[in-house]
């Protein structure tokens, strides 16, 4: 019996001992298997996170002229301009100024002194007597006979006829700004409408060729940027400025169709080359100086044609700056009937409405109906966009309006009536990426 009892204690340990082995073993094999399942997921998810990263939009990849200056760029302005009128103007920027990192000429070719030629009082910037930045003075400004077109204004209760012009004209008084703040931007802000443009946007990640067509007016034309009219900077209008930006963005190559119609804009004399993934054909068939019903009675001559050769994969429609005394339902009802015309070419084609900047608001003659635009515009992207159309607006007009809560219209126009100077064609064009991509989705 004492045997029998043995020989079962010395099972019994057996058992034990295997038991524990093997459950030592299980839970090691569980262990290296959790081990390295998370070492493959790891490893997949940093796999996963390089790709993203290779195929995320780079910030680095866009010109310094196209980073964001209605926030998103760590606190720096570049070539921000401002126009004195009078000597001892303090002038307020989109920011408070922190620091100076330069105050030049229009042209870039001369650098203004801190102290001799300018100080910064509050976070404006302020030129005392004396200064080399150019002053134009209340007595030059304000009783001036413009060669070409009037700007009626008024001044210390009277309408004066005031200061006005094309080409240098007024940058030649302009002075750009280049400084830091620690401000964050406080008006409009763009939407971000990625989301309504997918299509369009998958093609360009997908590095097909793509056409995308301006049809504006003189603003679109580029007038009185340097580059339209051939005097340093020489800084493209916003329609060059965002389809090169795509191309940075993207890798594309961007090729540039002569329309052949007399008054639409000049192109540069060679091909953008940004990568190779694919090419982006440029077509802009924009006049000065038309109204929204010229968009619609020229279709046939001025889009119908470059549709059908070339189609069209982005339209965009900047019309409103001369419908100063159009009802704005005309307006948003022109615009409509032009993308409807598109849509019956190309069926696929995306559309991006670009609402007008305002004019100088103190034109008593030109300052109409175009502040109110843009809200029936949006209706009327709205409507595209419920039958099924890629569709939005660009809103200049509120990036405008908004800036000019700021800074005064001779800061940052060309011709001090409703052009655009280089400053404000990059706003333009800025504006258009946010509503297309969003400067958020750039990293």
């Amino acid at each position: 019996m004492k045997i029998f009892f043995a020989m079962m204690l010395v099972l019994c340990m057996l058992f034990a001992l295997v038991s524990c082995n093997q459950t030592k073993s299980d839970d090691e094999n569980t262990e290296n298997t959790e081990k390295n399942g998370n070492t493959e997921n790891t490893e997949n998810n940093e796999t996963s996170e390089n790709a993203e990263d290779e195929n995320a939009l780079k910030r680095s990849n866009l010109e310094d002229l196209m980073l964001p200056l209605l926030g998103g760029n760590n606190g720096t302005v570049l070539n921000e301009t401002v126009m004195f009128i009078d000597y001892g103007d303090e002038k307020t920027l989109l920011y408070p100024i922190d620091t100076i990192i330069s105050v030049t000429s229009y042209d870039g070719s001369k650098t203004y002194s801190e102290g001799k030629d300018y100080t910064v009082v509050d976070g404006k910037l302020k030129i005392p007597e004396g200064s080399a930045i150019p002053c134009i003075t209340s007595a030059v400004y304000y009783n001036y006979t413009s060669p070409t077109a009037k700007l009626m204004t008024m001044h210390n209760g009277k309408v004066v006829e005031t200061y006005c012009g094309a080409g240098q004209i007024m940058t030649k008084w302009q002075v750009n700004v280049n400084y830091t703040h620690k401000g964050e931007w406080d008006g409009f802000a763009q939407e971000c409408l990625a989301d309504s443009f997918k299509g369009f946007l998958t093609k360009l990640e997908n590095g097909e060729d793509v056409t995308v067509m301006f049809y504006g007016d003189s603003i679109s034309t580029g007038s009185n940027t340097s580059w339209h009219h051939n005097y340093a900077p020489y800084q493209y209008p916003y329609t060059l400025m965002f389809t090169n930006a795509l191309a940075d963005l993207y890798g594309y190559e961007v090729r540039y169709v002569n329309t052949g119609i007399t008054d639409t804009p000049k192109i540069p004399g060679s091909n953008y080359k940004a990568g190779t993934n694919g090419t982006i054909t440029y077509i802009n068939s924009s006049i000065g100086g038309w109204m929204s019903d010229h968009g619609v009675s020229n279709f046939d001559k001025h889009v119908k044609p470059f549709i059908e050769q070339y189609g069209c994969d982005l339209f965009m429609s900047a019309l409103g700056m001369n419908d100063i005394k159009i009802d704005v339902k005309t307006t948003a009802s022109n615009v409509k009937k032009i993308l409807d015309g598109v849509w019956a070419l190309d069926e696929d084609c995306s559309a991006l409405i670009i609402s007008t900047m305002v004019p100088n608001p103190a034109d008593i003659n030109r300052y109409g109906n175009q502040p109110k635009q843009e809200s029936p515009l949006k209706s009327a992207a709205a409507e595209c966009v419920e039958s099924g159309r890629e569709c939005g607006v660009a809103c200049v007009t509120s990036t405008s309006l908004s800036i000019l809560q700021k800074k005064i219209f001779s800061d940052c126009s060309g011709n001090n009536v409703n052009h655009p100077n280089d400053f404000f064609a990059r706003i333009y064009a800025q504006t258009m990426i946010q509503a297309l991509i969003g400067y958020e989705n750039i990293k």
